[in-house]
């Protein structure tokens, strides 16, 4: 198939080292410049916005199906893409979110981790606050931070990853450190394990 006029402009912007909107000198290690990157991503966010605003699904602008902000179809493929990128990071052995080198044995970079668990406390201490699950985000119809549907899902994603670190030679609570003798964790979390009791103990 011949290119169309739009597709040869591209390429040759492209060979040229050019920002493929404006044609200038691209300043990024992307295809566009960091003028036209901010003047498409202030318009990609004003038409998501508008969308979900109305009520439609802000990814494809189509009927919206869900309380969040993207239909169901659009949070499957989105869902998919993370989980393809993310197991491509993995294996590279680079961090899952970011994408830069990881200095940690877990699965983000530190930065990262320090932003998720921030993040987490923020959401949680909100939820909490208005008797909203922490998980999902439904009422609460528990008296501890989760609904009961969500509890058991814990539960079970719990007994599962602490079995599968167990199969694989590993401490069932960090999954990073071969456990200590005769015990299913490590030194450190069997330690962090009794001063929790201890400490549960004297409350």
């Amino acid at each position: 198939m011949a290119e169309t006029a739009y597709q040869k402009r591209r390429r040759k912007r492209i060979e040229q080292g050019l920002c493929t909107e404006c044609g200038r000198a691209n300043d990024t290690d992307t295809r566009r410049c960091s003028s036209c990157r901010a003047n498409v991503n202030a318009s990609a966010r004003a038409r998501r916005a508008g969308r979900a605003a109305s009520g439609f699904c802000m990814e494809c602008g189509g009927p919206n199906d869900t309380k969040t902000q993207i239909c169901s179809s659009c949070r499957v493929k989105a869902s998919a893409s993370t989980q393809a990128r993310r197991a491509n990071r993995a294996a590279s052995g680079i961090c899952i979110a970011c994408g830069e080198p990881n200095d940690t044995n877990k699965q983000h970079c530190t930065p990262c981790l320090a932003k998720a668990v921030a993040s987490e406390r923020k959401r949680s201490a909100e939820r909490t606050g208005t008797c909203l699950c922490i998980t999902c985000g439904e009422p609460n119809d528990t008296d501890t931070r989760r609904c009961s549907s969500c509890r058991v899902k814990a539960s079970a994603a719990e007994r599962k990853r602490r079995a599968d670190r167990a199969a694989s030679g590993k401490c069932t609570y960090c999954g990073a450190l071969p456990p200590a003798p005769g015990r299913l964790q490590c030194e450190g979390c069997a330690r962090a394990k009794r001063e929790r009791k201890a400490r549960t103990q004297q409350t």
